[in-house]
């Protein structure tokens, strides 16, 4: 095994399930709004190859599908993207023949071609985005036999970027190789509106179904054993 970059961030053995004895980097991030949590989507869409498998876990709520629309935006997708619970799949191909990536720049915080340049090459083909989206919802299988059963493993070699929420239900299925970002609320969500009442008197930023949509903070933690292209997102979202 060749010897892994420095990339400024810890080198774990195995750090998520599946990634046998592979070394991978690990880098941590605050997302304080639903937009940041997009911002990452789009920006990991530069990065994003042919192949590549995206496992999502974590809390509900913690902001999944927030990723994963700004993941579809980023690769072109203009499409409404929803969490396929029921239906498991959502297959979106339908890709944009647009030469911006994501409409414009303010979504990664400067010129597309900064981005491109940060990742070092052109993610357009033509004009063209070049890879569809394949977004599932594991969170009604019980186990990777049940998804293998069903073929979607196949998906894997469709030529696409494979989205996977609640990935750690299948995880005995997916590529040693897969991304795996985690995503975990920081703020507590209060289980009344008195109780929300008294945090948010308190300076504390809170959350509640019953009380709107005030956003609480994620930590989401990106774990991949392909450390360059790790260190090229933390580059890309740090900058």
């Amino acid at each position: 095994m060749p010897a892994v970059p420095d990339t400024g961030f810890a080198a774990l053995p195995g750090a998520e399930p599946n990634m046998g004895e592979q070394r991978a980097g690990e880098f941590k991030i605050i997302s304080n709004s639903g937009k940041e949590t997009t911002r990452l989507g789009s920006l990991l869409a530069l990065l994003c190859r042919a192949g590549d498998v995206i496992a999502l876990v974590g809390d509900l709520g913690g902001g999944k599908t927030t990723f994963v629309q700004g993941l579809a935006r980023g690769l072109g997708i203009r499409s409404r993207v929803t969490s396929p619970s029921f239906v498991i799949l959502s297959e979106y191909e339908d890709v944009s023949v647009s030469g911006s990536v994501l409409d414009g720049a303010a979504a990664v915080g400067g010129p597309v071609a900064d981005g491109v340049a940060a990742v070092g090459g052109s993610v357009l083909d033509g004009g063209r985005i070049r890879l569809p989206l394949y977004h599932f919802d594991a969170w009604r299988l019980n186990n990777a036999l049940e998804f293998e059963a069903a073929g979607f493993d196949e998906y894997f070699e469709r030529g696409g970027v494979c989205a996977i929420e609640w990935a750690d239900n299948v995880r005995e299925a997916l590529p040693a190789n897969a991304l795996w970002l985690r995503f975990t609320l920081v703020d507590e969500m209060p289980d009344t509106v008195a109780e929300s009442q008294e945090m948010r008197a308190a300076g504390v930023s809170v959350t509640s179904y019953a009380t709107g949509p005030e956003f609480y903070r994620r930590e989401i933690t990106a774990t991949w054993s392909e450390v360059e292209r790790l260190a090229e997102l933390r580059a890309v979202w740090e900058a």
